[in-house]
């Protein structure tokens, strides 16, 4: 049943139209509950990177940003567990999320006692994980490069 609910939603997230309805109606949350589960994950990761795919649109509010914010993290933390082809997806979903300043600099960067903690965490994916390439990482880092705290961090992290 879950599994056919997660196509549908699926199939009616290619249009922005049905994405915008789909993101004010907070199903964010509700694919969350869901991503980890093995079965569900590969599913429900592919309806957050087409959900995402508008962070830059004029409808992702502050409480759609706030969303997708609150994904980064329990993500980040859990990925390099998980099978190449949902890394990958993990990886994708979090290089559109990370367009989000309250992402790249709340979460990737972060704050206080884990700050640099994901940053060097996908540095260290990127430089060890033998199976794949995971370039997503790379457009990542650009991503949070393109925030002046996020370049003033990597810059100090990196000289």
């Amino acid at each position: 049943m879950q599994k056919g609910a997660l196509n549908i939603v699926l199939q009616f997230t290619n249009t922005a139209y049905n994405r915008r309805l789909f993101l004010e109606a907070g199903v964010v949350p509700l694919l969350m509950k869901y991503a980890f589960a093995k079965e569900l994950r590969s599913i429900c990761l592919t309806n957050l990177i087409n959900l995402s795919s508008d962070v830059n649109e004029d409808y992702i509010t502050e409480p759609i940003q706030e969303q997708f914010r609150k994904t980064a993290e329990p993500l980040l933390l859990q990925f390099q567990e998980w099978e190449l082809l949902e890394k990958e997806l993990c990886m994708l979903y979090m290089t559109n999320v990370s367009k989000i300043e309250a992402v790249s600099l709340g979460v990737i960067v972060g704050e206080g006692d884990k700050e640099g903690y994901f940053v060097l965490k996908l540095l260290w994916t990127l430089a060890n994980d033998n199976r794949s390439k995971l370039y997503h990482i790379a457009n990542i880092l650009a991503n949070v490069s393109s925030f002046k705290p996020g370049r003033d961090f990597l810059i100090k992290r990196g000289g």
